[in-house]
């Protein structure tokens, strides 16, 4: 039987070209299906229940009734796999094996989750995007080690391409919402009259409302959102410089997708030092693969970090180089949907 993949977005056409999915390139290797988040329209009863939940539980549901026929569950989230996790059975041998890519099991609401249900143990392996991850299911939740796997996250490497369309546009670019620090980049940007900043403050993976900043904007700040992915590449391509500023404490991987455009892209990258990005800093040679800069209450080690690339083009074009590097050998969608395809076969071989 094949496996089910359950993605944590709907599936939604894009403008093409556009960048490979690696959940796409997972169901194509383990030969399964994509079960997308979506409504029902059955007049059953249980349709009638799951319409009056949320979005991830109704896909919960739909995979439930698929139990019987699949090999394995995907869960690309927590949104879905929890629930998932929750409505099959704990017994191992009574349903199907049960993967989830997991990204942030820290929150105060899912380690409470945890201390009540004990729903960690439910999954018979996870798969995390950052070692401070894994710490925690290790060493706080007890979750067996050999059952954890660390796996990097990935772009697509064809598409995200700095090769065909490149330049310097004279402007740094801050792209993504979850766990961004736009308060602080501002403070920062407030010193630097001359230096032009675009911020794309949207994102499919977060659920943040509202503006990304307390207050009004310099006025060398300019914000994008809702960006086709062509569009959203040529902004890339013509940075000088691409800034991830984070929130203080952050120890999941939330930034790793504009880290890893960036990089792709062949830009130097700047981010924020935070526990979740330390596994995407260096390479195997110890080389850097992008900037750091230690979290700080107001804008200025930020603004010092940002003045020094820009006036020392050896050291960005060294970054550039070495983040290229980084995807392709490490974060790239092929390897990346390889690693999981190869932790799901394992899963379900010892069911």
């Amino acid at each position: 039987m094949p496996p089910l993949i359950l993605p944590s977005t709907p599936d939604i056409p894009t403008e093409l070209p556009a960048p490979r999915r690696d959940f796409a390139l997972l169901a194509d290797s383990l030969g399964g299906s994509l079960l997308y988040p979506a409504n029902h329209d059955a007049k059953s009863l249980l349709s009638r229940l799951e319409k009056r939940t949320a979005t991830d539980i109704r896909q919960a549901f739909a995979a439930l009734k698929r139990r019987r026929t699949v090999s394995a569950f995907v869960s690309l989230s927590e949104k879905v796999g929890i629930p998932l996790a929750l409505l099959l059975p704990k017994m191992r041998g009574s349903r199907p094996a049960h993967v989830l890519i997991g990204h942030r099991f820290t929150s105060s609401n899912k380690r409470k989750l945890h201390e009540q249900t004990g729903y960690l143990h439910r999954f018979d392996r996870i798969v995390v995007l950052a070692t401070a991850q894994s710490a925690y299911l290790t060493r706080e939740a007890g979750y067996p080690a050999h059952r954890v796997a660390f796996v990097y996250d990935a772009v697509d490497t064809t598409f995200w391409s700095g090769e065909r369309i490149n330049g310097d546009g004279g402007y740094l670019l801050a792209v993504g919402r979850e766990r961004r620090d736009y308060a602080t980049f501002a403070d920062a940007l407030r010193g630097m009259p001359d230096t032009r900043a675009v911020i794309v403050a949207s994102s499919p993976w977060s659920r943040a409302a509202g503006s990304p900043l307390p207050g009004e904007p310099p006025p060398n700040i300019t914000f994008r959102q809702d960006l086709s992915y062509m569009a959203l590449r040529d902004l890339y391509a013509g940075a000088s410089l691409v800034v991830v500023p984070l929130e203080t404490g952050t120890d999941y991987a939330a930034g790793v997708n504009a880290c890893l455009e960036g990089m792709a892209m062949a830009k130097p990258v700047l981010v924020t030092a935070t526990p979740g990005l330390a596994d995407y800093q260096q390479n195997g040679a110890g080389e850097e693969s992008v900037a750091t800069v230690p979290v700080g209450e107001s804008g200025e080690p930020l603004r010092g970090a940002i003045g020094s690339l820009l006036t020392d083009t050896v050291r960005r074009k060294q970054l550039a180089r070495c983040g290229r590097r980084f995807v392709e050998q490490r974060a790239n969608v092929e390897s990346y949907a390889a690693a999981v395809a190869r932790i799901v076969r394992e899963a379900t071989e010892q069911m």
